[in-house]
């Protein structure tokens, strides 16, 4: 789910990182038909560690085959209301994850890591322009509600199918800044990222939602020679495809399997389709499942498991959504 450089929100949820915290279900409601909001807060009160815009924290999800797996969900609130606020899509195809949160009920209890944060604010560097699409609303949310607290202009642009798709609809509709779009299907209807981009070319960019969306503006904000440094962006599965991707050849020592992988393919959908078994969760670089040793080569890493010093030393890697920096790649599988 996250793209940029992995921040630190304080001292004190650097050192809680480690440790599991005890939250419990405050309150739990349907924002539509598919997406369910949770306040959750300390079973004792005792404060949470704070958070900046853009955080999200780790959930752990009780898994009958793994133990735990985790799951990360975007905080919408502002840090200091005394709990944390997540909401989570109920995905067609969940693997667990959302699947378990949406059994949720007020009063249980569940076990979560401190926020961190990968998709910061520049909340200096105004106005901002805070792009959203499904349920890549949580974090943009979060965003807004801070600048408008701190009274930065913005503007926040909003896509979904249709209006009962919508998280925070309500809310959204009474802010003056916000602009919502439901096309029904109907292409005409949607946001024109072209003119969007074009009219505020230039400014600090945020946007979270499906990859499509995602890469979308990345291309136009290429093309528009908007500054480096300017567009930011965090997703909620897989990882983007890069221009400089490549096909390169892999082995998989242990099966004794050569293979070319284009760029179209990741390393996981290689080995399952040579009938290497790779045990795997989420296909989003996250749960840590798929961490494979590396033997030789280079990986360029896209993952938001391993840690940055993980990734300098270059011994593993996740095979879901990281690729090969080289042209050969040997993987211990």
């Amino acid at each position: 789910m996250l793209t940029s450089s992995r921040t630190e929100d304080s001292i004190v949820a650097a050192l809680a990182y480690d440790e599991p915290i005890l939250v419990r279900v405050r309150r739990a409601r349907g924002l539509t038909p598919r997406i369910k909001a949770f306040d959750l807060e300390t079973p004792d009160g005792a404060p949470l560690p704070p958070f900046t815009p853009g955080a999200h924290i780790k959930v752990r999800i009780p898994s009958p085959d793994h133990g735990w797996l985790s799951r990360s969900y975007s905080l919408t609130n502002r840090s200091g209301e005394g709990h944390y606020q997540i909401a989570v899509l109920l995905e067609a195809n969940s693997t667990g994850g959302s699947a378990w949160m949406h059994t949720l009920e007020e009063g249980d209890d569940i076990q979560i890591f401190a926020p961190e944060n990968a998709f910061p604010l520049h909340e200096d560097a105004a106005p901002a322009l805070l792009i959203a699409g499904g349920i890549g609303i949580t974090p943009i949310l979060c965003m807004a509600r801070e600048l408008a607290r701190l009274g930065r202009p913005f503007q926040l642009h909003y896509a979904a199918r249709t209006c009962a798709d919508m998280a925070f609809a309500d809310e959204l509709a009474g802010m003056s800044e916000a602009h919502l779009y439901f096309d029904d299907g109907d292409r005409d209807k949607g946001l024109r990222l072209d003119a969007l981009l074009q009219a505020h070319a230039g400014r600090h960019a945020y946007v979270c939602g499906p990859t499509s969306l995602i890469q979308a503006v990345l291309n136009q904000c290429e093309q528009a020679g908007w500054p480096q440094g300017q567009v930011h962006y965090e997703m909620f599965a897989g990882a983007l495809a890069q221009k400089t991707d490549r096909e390169f050849e892999l082995e998989l020592r242990q099966s004794g399997v050569t293979v070319r992988v284009p760029p179209s393919m990741t390393i996981l959908e290689a080995a399952i389709t040579q009938g290497v078994f790779a045990p795997f969760e989420c296909r989003r670089g996250e749960c840590g499942l798929c961490v494979t040793p590396i033997l030789e080569g280079q990986a360029d890493h896209r993952d938001h498991y391993l840690t940055e010093a993980e990734h300098r030393e270059g011994r593993q890697m996740c095979i879901c959504v990281s690729r090969s920096a080289g042209g050969r790649l040997v993987l211990d599988l």
